[in-house]
C-alpha cells in the first residue's frame, strides 16, 4: 500500500479520534484542490470561500462514516458538488448564503487558481489579459447549468478520471463521457457569447 494512504488512513483515524490537528492536516491537504474547484464553479471567491469551510465543516462532522473504499479526496469531492448544488438551488430560490467568518465584503482572497492562463511575456498588459481570460473562463463556467458546471471543472480543471467523476457524481463512466462532450460544446457556446459581449 502506498505509504500517503497509509499515512492518510492514519490521521483520518486520528481525527475520528477528535484529534484537531489532523483534522487540520486533513483539510490542509485538500483545502486547495477544493476551494480552486469551487470557484470555478461558482464564479466568486468568497463564495467559494464559505463553501469550502463548509465541504469541510460537513467531512469532519462525518469523517466517521468515510469507509476508505474510495480516495478520501474523492469523498470530499462528492460533499463539495453537493454543496455546491445545495448553493445553486439557494441561490434560484432567493436564498441568501451568509459567510462563515463575516468576510463577505473582504473581496478576492488572491488565492492562486490551479489552471493558469498565464501570459508567455513579461509585458504588465500580458498579465492583464491573462487575468482577462481567467475571468472570462471563471464567468463562462459559472454561467453553465450544474451538471455541465461540475464535470467540466472536475475533469478538465481538476484532471480527475472518468472513473473517479463516475464514483464522484454517482453516474456510469459511459454518462461522465456523453455529458461531458456537452458540457464543452455548451462551454464552447458561452464563452462565444461572453466574448461577443466584450
Amino acid at each position: 500500500m502506498n505509504e500517503k494512504i497509509v499515512e492518510e488512513r492514519l490521521l483520518i483515524e486520528r481525527a475520528c479520534g477528535g484529534d484537531r490537528e489532523a483534522c487540520g492536516e486533513l483539510i490542509a491537504r485538500h483545502q486547495d484542490l477544493i476551494y480552486n474547484s469551487i470557484v470555478y464553479m461558482v464564479g466568486d471567491a468568497d463564495d467559494a470561500e464559505d463553501l469550502a469551510q463548509i465541504v469541510f465543516l460537513k467531512a469532519i462532522r462525518n469523517l466517521d462514516s468515510f469507509q476508505g473504499r474510495a480516495k478520501l479526496s474523492t469523498w470530499l469531492y462528492s460533499i463539495m458538488v453537493n454543496t455546491v448544488r445545495s448553493f445553486w438551488r439557494d441561490k434560484k430560490s432567493g436564498g441568501n448564503p451568509v459567510s462563515l467568518d463575516g468576510s463577505q465584503d473582504q473581496g478576492e482572497q488572491g488565492r492562486p487558481l490551479k489552471v493558469s492562463l498565464r501570459a508567455r511575456g513579461d509585458e504588465p498588459w500580458e498579465a492583464l489579459t491573462a487575468k482577462e481570460n481567467v475571468e472570462l473562463v471563471r464567468a463562462a463556467i459559472a454561467g453553465l447549468k450544474d451538471g455541465y458546471r461540475e464535470i467540466v471543472v472536475l475533469r478538465d480543471i481538476e484532471g480527475l478520471s472518468y472513473r473517479r467523476l463516475a464514483s464522484v457524481l454517482g453516474i456510469s463512466t459511459g454518462t461522465v463521457k456523453s455529458r461531458l462532450s456537452r458540457a464543452r460544446d455548451a462551454l464552447q457556446q458561452e464563452l462565444e457569447r461572453l466574448m461577443e459581449g466584450k
